[in-house]
C-alpha cells in the first residue's frame, strides 16, 4: 500500500494534471482490444522460482485465456543488506542466475510464443541498486551538493537529463526486444521518468517492432499520448476496495469510471485488477464474496484485466518482494475465484452471476470490453449466446 501511494504521489495529481482529454490516445496494436494480461511473480509462479520451471507451467497461463503475460523483474538483482528485491536491479543488461540463464529466457519465450502469448518484461528505470554496475560512471545519476540523490525508495536516481544515459537505457531496451524478442515492456513507475525519455524510446522500439507494447506504471494521461498503450487504472482498484472492504456506496464505481473517461485521451486502454504485488490480495481485502464480485467488473469494464499470480486459484499469500515462497497450489478456493461463466455476461444495469476467473477471461474476450466499440465475437461462444445477442456483433451501453 505504501508503494502504490508514494505512485501517487510522484503521479502528481493524476487525472487533474493533464489536460489532454480532448486528444487521441496512441492506437496501438489491434490484438490489445482482446487482451488479458497475467502477472507472474517468479519466486512464487512454481516451487522452483525458475525461468525452467515457469514455462512448463505457461500452459496454464494460455488454458485461462490470457493473452499477454506480463513477467516480474529477472535482472541481476543487489543483495546489499543481506536480502534481494527484484526491483533493486544492478545490471539490466544481464538475466539473475537465481532465474536462470539467458538459454532459459530464450526457451521461455519460445514456448510462450508457440501457446500464442505475448510477453512483456518488468523494466525499473526509475532507481537502481545502490551498488549497480552503473556506479562505474557516476555521471549517469542524479547529483546535489556532491552525492548522488536518491528517490522515493532511497535509492539511487539516474540523470535522465545526460543523453548518454538516455542511450544506455534505449539501447537496453532495444536488446531485449530485438535480441531476445519481448513483445513489450511494463514500465515501472513510468511517472517518475520524463515522458519524453519514454517517446524518444518508443520511436526507436518502433522501428524494432511496430506492434511491440509499452505498460505504463502510472496514471498520467499524457503518457498515452505517444509513448504507452496501456496505463493503469489505480484509482479504480482503490474505488473497489473502499466500495467491497470499506462499505462506501456502489455509486462511487460508475463515478470514478466517469471521471476517468472525462480525463484520459480517447481510446485510452487500462488496465483494471483488484490484485498485485504491492498490496494484500484481494481474496483477503475484499472477502471472497467482494473479490468475485471485483472481478466481474475488472472482466466486464472497458478496458484490460489483470489477474495476479495465484489470484485464479484465490491464493492469499501477500507477496514479500524480498523472499520465495510459492503459491498455494490446490488450497483455498481453489478454481471457484470471481469471474463470469462463458455465454453469462454483466449487463450496465443487470444481475452479476460469480463463478471461475478461467472462464471469465474467455467469455469477455467474446464480448469484447471497450464501451460504444463494436466486436466481432468467436463462433464457437456465439452458439451459447442469448438468443438476442447472436447477431455476431454486440454494441456495450455504459
Amino acid at each position: 500500500m505504501i508503494r502504490i501511494a508514494a505512485i501517487f504521489l510522484l503521479a502528481g495529481a493524476a487525472f487533474a494534471a493533464d489536460d489532454v482529454a480532448g486528444q487521441g490516445a496512441r492506437r496501438g496494436p489491434a490484438f490489445l482490444d482482446k487482451a488479458s494480461i497475467y502477472q507472474i511473480w517468479m519466486r512464487s509462479f512454481t516451487p522452483e522460482g525458475t525461468l525452467k520451471a515457469a514455462a512448463v507451467r505457461l500452459p496454464h497461463i494460455a488454458s485461462l485465456g490470457a493473452t499477454l503475460v506480463y513477467l516480474s523483474p529477472i535482472h541481476v538483482q543487489s543483495q546489499v543488506g543481506g536480502f534481494s528485491n527484484p526491483y533493486r536491479i544492478r545490471d539490466y543488461y544481464h538475466i539473475d542466475p537465481e532465474y536462470g540463464t539467458e538459454q532459459d529466457l530464450r526457451e521461455f519465450l519460445a514456448a510462450a510464443h508457440r501457446l500464442g502469448l505475448k510477453v512483456m518484461m518488468d523494466i525499473v528505470y526509475y532507481h537502481t541498486a545502490p551498488d549497480s554496475v552503473m556506479m562505474a560512471t557516476p555521471e549517469y545519476y542524479m547529483h546535489k551538493d556532491g552525492e548522488i540523490v536518491l528517490g522515493t525508495w532511497k535509492l539511487p536516481r539516474p540523470d535522465f537529463g545526460n543523453p548518454k544515459l538516455r542511450r544506455y537505457l534505449i539501447d537496453n531496451l532495444l536488446h531485449w526486444a530485438r535480441d531476445f524478442g519481448f513483445d513489450g515492456f511494463r514500465c515501472d513507475v513510468s511517472s517518475g521518468i520524463p515522458v519524453d525519455f519514454w517517446e524518444e524510446a518508443r520511436a526507436e522500439l518502433d522501428k524494432v517492432n511496430p506492434n511491440l507494447v509499452m505498460l505504463a506504471e502510472s496514471e498520467v494521461p499524457a503518457e498515452l499520448l505517444k509513448a504507452f498503450d496501456i496505463i493503469y487504472a489505480f484509482s479504480h482498484q482503490s474505488t473497489l476496495r473502499q466500495v467491497f472492504r470499506d462499505g462506501e456506496p456502489a455509486s462511487r464505481i460508475r463515478a470514478q469510471w466517469e471521471k476517468a473517461h472525462a480525463a484520459f485521451p480517447r481510446g485510452a486502454r487500462l488496465v483494471r485488477a483488484s490484485d498485485n504485488h504491492d498490496q494484500k490480495r484481494g481474496i483477503v481485502d475484499l472477502s471472497e464474496k467482494g473479490a468475485r464480485a471485483a472481478a466481474v467488473l475488472n472482466f466486464t469494464l472497458d478496458g484490460i484485466p489483470l489477474v495476479y499470480n495465484g489470484q485464479e486459484i484465490n491464493d492469499t499469500v501477500l507477496t514479500d518482494p524480498s523472499i520465495a515462497l510459492p503459491a498455494a497450489l490446490g488450497v483455498g478456493q481453489g478454481a471457484r475465484a470471481g469471474g463470469l461463466r462463458a455465454g453469462q455476461r454483466a449487463e450496465g444495469h443487470g444481475r452479476v452471476v460469480p463463478a471461475p476467473v478461467r472462464t471469465a477471461f474467455a467469455t469477455t474476450r467474446a464480448y469484447g470490453r471497450r464501451g460504444g466499440v463494436e466486436r466481432e465475437q468467436p463462433a464457437g461462444l456465439r452458439d451459447q449466446l442469448p438468443a438476442r445477442h447472436r447477431s455476431g456483433r454486440h454494441r456495450r451501453s455504459d
